[in-house]
């Protein structure tokens, strides 16, 4: 496999539950699709533990990565909280978190 080529597996479409994700990381790990000792593997989810616990199955050494949209949703969920009824702090909040994040300073945001 080259690096830096990217292969598409499997997409969040595909599976609809707990059992029928491990189904389908149970036989793509028995098919050995994904040649874990020469790729650096990555799964982007939308944080559901139950997609964690699966991953964590059959590809131990597989990192985790929160999609961008439901990262922007956490973040509306926090700046709510933090600052109330204030919208302009809201905002300003959000804008340099959003700003943060493309830029990869993630601990930034944390």
């Amino acid at each position: 496999m080259a690096i830096g080529r990217l292969v598409h597996v499997l997409s969040w479409h595909q599976v609809q539950t707990d059992d029928e994700l491990a189904a389908a990381l149970r036989q793509i790990k028995g098919a050995g699709l994904i040649l874990e000792d020469q790729v650096r593997l990555c799964v982007i989810g939308d944080g559901a533990p139950w997609i964690w616990k699966q991953v964590q199955t059959f590809f131990p050494s597989a990192v985790e990565i929160l999609d961008y949209y439901h990262c922007w949703e956490h973040l509306h969920t926090m700046v709510a909280f933090q600052y109330g009824e204030h919208l302009e702090q809201q905002q300003e909040w959000y804008e340099a978190d959003v700003g943060r994040l493309f830029w990869g300073e993630v601990h930034g945001v944390i």
